[in-house]
């Protein structure tokens, strides 16, 4: 349980920086991406509204120029562009490749020939983003660098993304130590109550075993005193819940399933039907048997058959006469499957998550006659859970109930 506690805190604590670095990294990717768009995007609308950008010899815009805003004359004054103006007969009336030294007036005529292909007036094409817009003469095509941008944008998602691995790896061992401490009061805590439960039960077991054996022995001499008999009926209950509080104690404990062997699944389970055979005959129940031969299984048998044995019995007890329980085992969908069937009550849908919780009942009154006290699926979902497997509980309404336990298939 305290190692699933810390793996769930771990995956917790990662998964919310995971979360927070990922949105942090899209959001400044994203936001540098988009004010390279947008920077382009002004470059073009810029360079357009001016017609070009006519020079004089000291390299200022001409008249046109005199238009735009500083911001936008120190932004064209930085951009990598050339343009192209075509009169209406579609013939080009001038080209101008004085700001870019990566692309010459052929590359420019090749370009201009795949946008007009393309048919659009503004779009993206090879590390170039153009705008087209039509003048009094014609159109004036333009045509802003984008590679450099790119590439440094390129750069910075490849840093980022070294960044946040080396990060999360770094948050990952601070992580694994911290949950260390952030769990040890819990540990601390179990180990107490585990304790506390297994002294408890050693320390009752004694008196028990006294007091069961001076009831046999007047019963013996008082075979027919109805409170002798009460009195060993509710010792014996005693001692079989002492019994079990032991079993889920040291199931819970972590060096619990020690006994780990490759063993015959069918044959165990066929044993521990053979045990209840007598029994469901004499109270009148069917006992049905689908149980597919030699399916193995690697895992604390002695454990396993303890699943099994609590399932059936469970079935036997709240069957009633002339009722019928079904016990299956078989491998399927790469799953072995143990299920255990009976007819009777059933339990209700909205109780049925709950038969797991330590000493809850579904029916207190017939739970006492039976002799449980809720431990006994308790104690199978702790054994199955060590073992990698699920457990869960089907059925309908008075009508019947089934107990499915799934074990992965053993490689």
């Amino acid at each position: 349980m305290i190692r699933r506690l810390r793996l769930k805190f771990i995956a917790i604590a990662m998964g919310s920086l995971l979360a927070l670095f990922a949105v942090v990294l899209i959001s400044l990717n994203l936001y540098m991406f988009i004010t390279s768009l947008q920077q382009a995007g002004r470059t073009l609308q810029a360079v357009a509204a001016a017609d070009g950008i006519q020079r004089d010899g000291d390299g200022h815009g001409g008249d046109q120029s005199e238009a735009l805003s500083e911001a936008d004359r120190m932004l064209i004054r930085h951009e990598n562009y050339f343009y192209l103006k075509l009169n209406r007969d579609g013939t080009i009336r001038e080209v101008r490749m004085d700001k870019t030294t990566n692309y010459t007036e052929k590359d420019a005529k090749e370009h201009l020939e795949q946008v007009l292909d393309v048919g659009k007036t503004s779009g993206r094409l090879e590390g170039l983003q153009y705008l087209a817009v039509e003048k009094e003469y014609g159109y004036l095509f333009v045509f802003v660098e984008r590679g450099s941008d790119l590439a440094m944008l390129y750069r910075l998602l490849r840093v980022s993304l070294l960044s946040g691995g080396i990060g999360c790896a770094l948050l990952l061992l601070i992580v694994f130590f911290l949950s260390r401490w952030a769990v040890r009061p819990v540990e601390t805590a179990f180990e107490k109550q585990q304790q506390f439960v297994s002294d408890a039960s050693h320390e009752l077991k004694t008196p028990l075993t006294i007091l069961s054996s001076n009831i046999d022995m007047l019963r013996e001499e008082q075979p027919e005193n109805a409170e002798l008999a009460s009195v060993q009926r509710q010792a014996s209950r005693m001692n079989k819940l002492i019994h079990d509080l032991l079993i889920l104690a040291r199931t819970e404990e972590l060096d619990i399933l020690t006994d780990w062997d490759k063993f015959d699944f069918s044959k165990a389970v066929v044993n521990t039907v053979l045990e209840f055979e007598s029994l469901a005959l004499e109270e009148n129940k069917s006992l049905l048997v689908s149980i597919v031969d030699d399916i193995q299984y690697e895992g604390d048998k002695a454990q396993l058959k303890q699943v099994a044995t609590i399932l059936i019995d469970n079935a036997v007890k709240h069957s009633p006469a002339g009722g019928e329980i079904r016990v299956t085992l078989e491998e399927t969908h790469g799953k072995i499957r143990l299920a255990v069937r009976n007819t009777g009550e059933g339990i209700p849908a909205a109780e049925r998550e709950r038969v797991f919780e330590r000493f809850y009942r579904v029916d207190s009154s017939r739970s006492r006659d039976t002799g449980g006290y809720g431990l006994g699926v308790s104690i199978a979902k702790a054994i199955v859970e060590r073992h990698g497997g699920s457990i869960q509980v089907e059925g309908e309404d008075h009508g019947w109930v089934e107990f499915v336990v799934l074990f992965p298939v053993s490689k």
